[in-house]
């Protein structure tokens, strides 16, 4: 009885090892059928999309590395530029947007596409088109050869370093160059990339007089002369708005909630003086300003304004000398116009080409002075390029491409009617024509 029970026994255990066997090959079957199904399914959705896989093959072996486009970021762009509802099925088409989107995601900010409401704010590329043109406006190119030529082939000697008035975006074209740029004549000899944060005479100060003069951080800085200025102009409008957020060493008689920028002025600055002249207005306003010293300044600070005055004057105070302008508006067309009238080599770009036509900027600029651009793929700058305290209202490459549509920012905030018609006569009308 022993004997048969076990013979019994070892056949149904060998029949449910037989049977395990069977249900585990059949499930590995069922696996590898629906893998292949959604595989053949998600590759027959991508191959409706011929942008996307002309994209991918664009930004490939080529110039693709982790540091620049990641696989995660690469997710987010196919995400981003069609996006499918679960309720109606109907698409939400963003390939308008596409080109805005490769801008992102060459800045590192792939996540940001992923926030609610961000790729609707975004422009469209052909919104950019009409603002700015088709192509970045870059004044100077034709001196490049010129600035090459000066060092009869000696192109080790050689750097770009930046130039622009406060609040015209030098510290990003900066960070573009130094990112992206090289001069593989220096990297050969052992000096560096050849690539400078500022001009020797300093970034800010005006170039006419004090070109031939050295910043204070650059006592040891090779000549002068062996610097390509990369200068950027912004719009005098939108110019007019970061100075009354921020002015710097630019000092004005204006009362930033009321009246601000002010050419011409009216009821409030003659309100204000004789308020900034007891000392009341620091004491009355203190509420308003949360206390804060620079836009208190702004009015206890009188700066050459009287209540003669017909146009509100400006003085800007560098580190070499304090120089004069007769308005806000003025300072715009003297400043930049040294530059633009310089009879040595000088590169003179759009702030606002840097943020959607960044890639090409940073390749004229390199180019021009005999750099080269890095093979690792362009990287822009995601977020705010300024550092420091003293800069304030810092916002990053999304934040600045949502403000150039955004219907809700009025260039002309603050400004009379008087003040419009003033900046119209003042503002040199060639550069603005060029630049603008």
């Amino acid at each position: 009885m022993v004997r048969r029970y076990s013979k019994r026994s070892d056949k149904i255990k060998q029949r449910q090892e037989q049977g395990s066997v069977l249900w585990t090959i059949l499930l590995l079957g069922v696996g590898f059928c629906t893998v292949d199904f959604l595989f053949l399914f998600a590759a027959s959705h991508y191959q409706d999309i011929p942008h996307l896989r002309q994209w991918n093959a664009q930004e490939g072996a080529e110039e693709r590395s982790p540091s620049s486009i990641s696989d995660f970021d690469e997710e987010v762009f196919k995400e981003s530029v069609i996006t499918q509802g679960n309720q109606n099925k109907q698409k939400n088409d963003f390939r308008d947007k596409e080109k805005v989107f490769q801008i992102i995601l060459a800045a590192g900010m792939g996540e940001s596409l992923r926030k609610e409401g961000v790729k609707e704010k975004l422009p469209t590329w052909q919104q950019v088109v009409d603002r700015l043109g088709p192509a970045p406006r870059i004044y100077g190119l034709e001196s490049c050869d010129a600035f090459q030529s000066s060092f009869d082939g000696k192109l080790e000697d050689a750097f770009v370093a930046v130039a622009g008035a406060f609040n015209s975006g030098t510290n990003l074209l900066a960070e573009l160059l130094i990112a992206n740029c090289v001069n593989p004549s220096r990297l050969q000899a052992g000096l560096g990339a050849g690539v400078r944060w500022q001009v020797n005479w300093g970034k800010h100060t005006p170039p006419k007089k004090w070109r031939n003069s050295k910043h204070e951080t650059y006592k040891d800085a090779p000549p002068n002369e062996n610097a390509l200025p990369a200068v950027t102009v912004r719009d005098p409008y939108s110019w007019f708005q970061s100075m009354c957020r921020n002015r710097y060493a630019t000092h004005w008689f204006h009362e930033v909630n009321f009246h601000c920028p002010n050419f011409i002025p009216n009821h409030v600055e003659y309100e204000f003086l004789p308020k900034a002249l007891d000392g009341s207005y620091k004491r009355d306003r203190a509420d308003l300003h949360h206390d804060n010293p620079w836009l208190v300044d702004n009015v206890m600070n009188t700066a050459n304004f009287t209540m003669r005055s017909k146009i509100v004057p400006v003085y800007v105070k560098y580190a070499s000398e304090t120089v004069n302008h007769d308005s806000l508006a003025h300072m715009w067309s003297e400043w930049n116009r040294q530059y633009y009238d310089a009879e040595y080599p000088r590169l003179m770009v759009r702030y606002e080409d840097l943020i959607f036509y960044g890639k090409e900027v940073t390749t004229a600029a390199c180019e021009c002075f005999g750099g080269k651009m890095k093979q690792r793929g362009f990287r822009h700058k995601g977020e705010s390029a300024k550092v420091g305290d003293i800069h304030m209202n810092k916002t990053s490459l999304v934040d600045n491409m949502i403000r150039f549509i955004d219907p809700n920012i009025d260039l002309k905030k603050g400004m009379t009617e008087d003040d419009l018609e003033f900046a119209k006569k003042v503002l040199d009308k060639e550069m603005m024509e060029f630049f603008r």
